[in-house]
This record gives C-alpha cells, structure tokens and sequence, in this order.
C-alpha cells in the first residue's frame, strides 16, 4: 500500500546521533495467532494514547505511568493479563482484578502496579525518534486481549472505557470515527514514522544491536525498577542493548562484557560507601570500578551521586557523612573553563558564562579527592560536584537524572538546567 513504505529510509546511525526528547507518544499493541498487528486505543476521544510535554521539567517515566494508570485504571496490568487474554479459561470476580487509578500519584512511594509498567516502558526495544526531533515514540508490545472480557470487569466497575484493537491501516485511513484525530494526524504525517511501524512491528524486521550500555544498580532492593526506566527513558535509542546488573545479588559484567560496551552507569543509592557491615557487596563493587577505570580506558563509566562516590573511594579517595541530615535542594554549579574544553561537552555549544543548576538529594560526600581526579566543580552544599578522571569517567555529586518537580520540598535558588545536565551526560555516555 502506498502509506507503507516498503524500506525503512532512517539508518541507525541517524538513530544513535539522536539527541533528549522533549514530549513523546507511545502506543500499545497485540498480535493475534495469524501474527496481525492491532493497535490498542481506547474507542471515542479519548484514546490509549498517550501525549506528553515536558520532560524538562518531570521524569518522563513517571509521567508516562500516571498517564496509563489513569487512561486504563491498571486494568491491563501484568497480574490481570491471565484472566483477559484470548482464549483464557480463567473466571473472575473485582476480588481477582488488581487495580490502580493512578490517584495519589507519589513517585518516590511507587505500587506493584507502577514498577509493573516501569519494567515495560525500560524493556521496549521499540523506540523511534527522528532526527534532530523534539519527539519520541515509544511503543509496548501487550498479549491479545479478549476484549469482552476486558469489558465485562470494566462494566462491574463502572468505568467509563472501552477499548477497541485498530489495524495501522484503519488508523491511516481514518474509516473509524472513534479514532482520536491527533493519532490519524500523526499518522498521517509522518512517513518516517510509518516506515519504522511497517518495518520492525507490523513485519517484524530483526532488529540489530550495535551498541551496549551497562546500568549498575548498587541497591538492597531489586524489586524497586524505578530508577532503570528513569535512565533507561533519557538514554536508551534504538539499536541499543542495555543490560542491568545487581551488585547485591553479585551480578556483574564478565570482561567480554566490557570490552564490548560502550559506556557505564552507576546512578544513586541509598547505600552508604563506608558501612559495609550493612552492605557487604561494596568492597566488591570498589574493586569492580578500578578494573574498569584500570583495564578498559575506553570504556565511559558515569556516576552519579553514590556512584560518583563510590568512583572516588575505589580510586583511593574518601566518603564521610556531611552531618547534615539528607539534602533535598538544588545547586548551582560553575563548572571550570577546562570542562568546557572537553570534546563531549565542547560539541554541545553550551555558554560557559551560563551557570548548570542541579538537583541534591543526599547525605554523604567526597571529603578527600584522589589524585587522579580533576574537580570541575565545588558548591556550597558539597566539596565535589563534579569531576572527571581523563576523558573516560565522569561523576556528578548532585542528580541530573532529578527534576525540580521531583523533589517538590526542595528549595531551588533558580531553575534547574536539567535539559543541559542530561545532554552532557548523553554526549558522554555516546562519545567515541
């Protein structure tokens, strides 16, 4: 058909040189047993499709769920797909039915129901975004639903949804009215878009990998998946592999993992580096950053916060507690005139003149700096705000990865530059 392009026309190179998104879409969609794609939207005006502003000032991923627990009342959630997908022999009453409104939405206190969505969001490989757009999509691959049994727990409920499947081809040619108009518009619209559905969704075009990133989640609590979608939101392109590890469960990338990664995250914590009576998994995980620094020079590590700490301490540097109780503010940093010189940042064209706000959420910092380290940055609230050792490693005291609007009682002497902050970041995560 003429609407769907038989090649698709954006390279991955295109893909990879992408820069943060600044609003985004995302659809759902099943596969029946013949293997035909559907879209999933919800039928009259209000569709399952989300449209959301403002990744500057909220985390996307946050954002994205609020919107699905409020679009669907957690009715398509993991835990109820047993008793709506085709097919199933399952009886149920609202006893069996898990739900979640998306009310009294708190980030920081997330639901099973949320993390449910989390994971999906992190785990999509379907992720498009043209070049030098403000735009992404994301699309979440769901089991085929009977949708009568959808909507005979959504009768007993007495919710006003109702849900229809739409083949690409019905919402390119608009023949259902119930279709949202933005959706056909979209559609419409955007060749390069439609090419990407018809070739890795609806044909199902392998998808080739050509880069790996490796996230390190230095935490005691595996379930809480948060903070992966988090980064996983920002930074994660098609094409891209990124596997997470779990110190605590003594996960950790073999060499062969290194030699074939291009970058490392170790984000926040709420470990402390110096009790290692408590979490007894640190001293392997300061042994696991001086081999990477030591052994793999190519390799970009980035830490933030309790991974900026933990940088320090491996390479012989010292973390105490600040004694100030846990910060919850912002900062502003001045970095110095040879951080701008970097090539990463340096491509960036940012104004050297023009101070980077950041947010601060902890209680423990750098009280004494390796040799090996360079300071870019020092604030009022922390020695080190930010550093580098060579071109290679990189770490932030503060969170970039941290909107104002996230931590809401935290006071900000102005707003935050998190846009500028992340795309450093990005650059260089993605630097060669």
């Amino acid at each position: 058909m003429e609407h769907l392009p038989e090649e698709f026309s954006l390279d991955l190179e295109e893909q990879r040189a992408l820069k943060l998104f600044d609003f985004f879409h995302l659809f759902f969609f099943s596969r029946t047993q013949e293997g035909k794609t559907c879209f999933l939207l919800r039928k009259n005006s209000k569709n399952l499709f989300i449209d959301f502003n403002g990744i500057v000032t909220d985390i996307v991923i946050f954002s994205l769920t609020k919107h699905i627990l409020e679009k669907t009342g957690g009715i398509l959630c993991t835990p109820n797909h047993p008793y709506f997908v085709e097919n199933s022999d399952k009886s149920f009453d609202l006893s069996d039915i898990s739900i979640d409104t998306g009310k009294n939405f708190w980030p920081m206190r997330s639901t099973p129901l949320m993390e449910d969505i989390f994971r999906a969001a992190t785990n999509t490989p379907y992720r498009f975004q043209e070049n030098e757009s403000n735009c992404a999509y994301f699309f979440i691959e769901l089991p085929m639903f009977d949708l009568n049994r959808v909507h005979q727990a959504i009768q007993l409920l007495k919710w006003p949804l109702e849900f229809r499947y739409y083949t690409l081809e019905d919402i390119m040619t608009n023949t259902h009215k119930e279709i949202d108009p933005l959706v056909w518009d979209l559609c419409k619209n955007n060749k390069k878009l439609i090419s990407y559905i018809n070739t890795f969704i609806i044909r199902q075009t392998p998808m080739v990998y050509t880069e790996t990133y490796i996230f390190m989640r230095c935490t005691s609590n595996e379930s809480k998946t948060w903070l992966d979608a988090t980064h996983s939101s920002y930074f994660r392109k098609h094409g891209e592999r990124w596997l997470t590890f779990y110190p605590s469960r003594n996960e950790y990338p073999t060499d062969e993992d290194l030699s074939t990664a291009k970058g490392i995250i170790i984000p926040g914590s709420s470990a402390n580096i110096y009790q290692e009576r408590e979490y007894p998994w640190i001293p392997k995980v300061l042994e696991f950053i001086k081999h990477v620094i030591t052994d793999f020079p190519n390799l970009n590590l980035l830490g933030i916060c309790f991974g900026a700490q933990a940088i320090c301490a491996a390479m012989g540097g010292k973390v105490e507690n600040m004694r100030k109780g846990y910060l919850r503010t912002g900062e502003v940093l001045r970095p110095s005139s040879d951080f701008y010189e970097l090539p990463y940042v340096k491509s960036l064209g940012l104004d050297p003149e023009k101070p980077l706000s950041i947010s601060e959420f902890h209680e423990d910092h750098i009280s004494v700096v390796p040799d090996s380290v360079k300071v870019y940055a020092r604030s009022k609230t922390a020695n080190v705000e930010l550093f580098g050792i060579g071109e290679h490693v990189l770490g932030w005291q503060g969170h970039p990865d941290y909107p104002q609007s996230f931590l809401r009682k935290g006071t900000y002497p102005q707003p935050l530059t998190q846009k500028e902050t992340l795309s450093i970041c990005e650059a260089f995560l993605k630097r060669n």
